[in-house]
């Protein structure tokens, strides 16, 4: 008996599969839980395999805005629960995560990732007894009438969520480059969007390597701490032709003042801090 089946869902009408999802209104989420289904079944070989299940959600009536409330993944090792802990997070979609394992479920926050340790909300052993008594709020049931929110509402800090951590992020990152690295506001302010926007194009394919082989720039010199001032301005040039270039825009006096270890700085903090999926 799956976790689906103990919990109620694979009864309700709120649990959406991937076979329903053109049951829900095209929006931002149909997007997101697409996306997931392709993050799980395309992870590396070595990490392990993971399965998108489906989503719990709050919908008033059909055609009308739904809203996740958990997601449920199965997933055949720890290294890809965590990878797919990462993803949801990264997403910021749902409040919270339900992995399948063969031997144990567990519960996770999907507004909160750990970069250093793997930190469940709870783990329960995959008996059903058990799931019912650990995991009684999350019962069709018990989110269709709110006490998921009574008992677990704690669990939801908004503080940890990637949007704001991102921000908390990027503000270390300018402070640093103001203060140590003594980068004026302007270029400052001008590196960290640039690179924001570039890893952007890069994590959605539009910046492929094909595009980069293509303008001759080599992506570790773009995006890696092998990063150089030649390649970033090669970029730069190239997607005033092609694209906005002017997205962030560096002026000549604002690029002048970079430094090859400024931007090295960024170019190798910016990747891990954004996580784009």
């Amino acid at each position: 008996m799956t976790t689906r089946d103990v919990l109620g869902y694979t009864r309700s009408k709120r649990f959406i599969g991937p076979q329903q999802f053109d049951q829900l209104p095209a929006n931002e989420l149909v997007f997101a839980l697409r996306l997931a289904v392709k993050a799980c079944d395309h992870l590396d070989a070595d990490v392990g395999h993971a399965r998108f299940e489906g989503a719990y959600v709050l919908q008033e009536q059909e055609n009308s805005p739904a809203i996740p409330v958990v997601y449920v993944i199965s997933a055949d090792s720890d290294t890809a629960a965590r990878r797919i802990h990462q993803f949801v997070w990264n997403q910021n979609q749902t409040p919270f995560l339900i992995i399948e394992s063969p031997s144990t479920i567990r519960l996770y926050s999907g507004f909160a990732f750990d970069r250093e340790h793997d930190r469940s909300l709870a783990e329960v052993a995959r008996d059903a007894a058990e799931q019912l008594e650990r995991l009684a709020a999350f019962r069709a049931e018990s989110i269709d009438d709110g006490t998921i929110w009574m008992q677990w509402a704690h669990a939801v800090d908004p503080k940890q969520r990637v949007d704001e951590t991102l921000l908390r992020d990027l503000v270390t990152l300018d402070r640093r480059l103001q203060d140590k690295e003594g980068l004026d506001r302007t270029a400052s302010h001008g590196l960290i969007g640039k690179y924001v926007y570039l890893n952007y194009l890069r994590a959605r394919g539009i910046l492929s390597d094909k595009k980069l082989e293509k303008w001759e720039i080599d992506p570790d010199q773009l995006f890696t701490k092998h990063a150089t001032l030649k390649a970033f301005r090669r970029v730069n040039d190239e997607l005033q032709g092609w694209l906005n270039g002017s997205v962030f825009s560096l002026g000549d006096d604002a690029l002048a003042t970079i430094t090859a270890d400024q931007l090295k700085l960024v170019a190798r903090v910016l990747p891990v801090t954004l996580r784009l999926a």
